[in-house]
């Protein structure tokens, strides 16, 4: 499952973040106040051009096919993310 935020601007959605909970992966524009701490746990989470709607299909369909293995990675490090900020 794959989270989408396309904003163009929202200062920081917490939901971006929530998301981890419940092993969904966000994937977010630079619009997204939450894109600098997403992209410091993986570059895939953030969207560089919010326009270019061949950006988001791709990365969308690389998120859903990313492997159990590679998924793990990400929530691991996002887990870390959030118990160094959050907790």
């Amino acid at each position: 499952d794959v989270l989408i935020c396309p904003s163009l601007y929202d200062s920081y959605p917490c939901v971006t973040i929530e998301c981890f909970e419940h092993s969904v992966l966000p994937l977010v524009s630079r619009g997204c106040g939450s894109y600098r701490d997403l992209e410091g746990i993986d570059k895939a989470l953030v969207i560089e051009d919010r326009e270019n709607i061949d950006e988001w299909v791709d990365k969308i369909i690389n998120l859903n096919v990313t492997s159990k293995k590679d998924k793990h990675t990400i929530l691991s490090r996002a887990v870390k993310f959030i118990n160094k900020e959050f907790v």
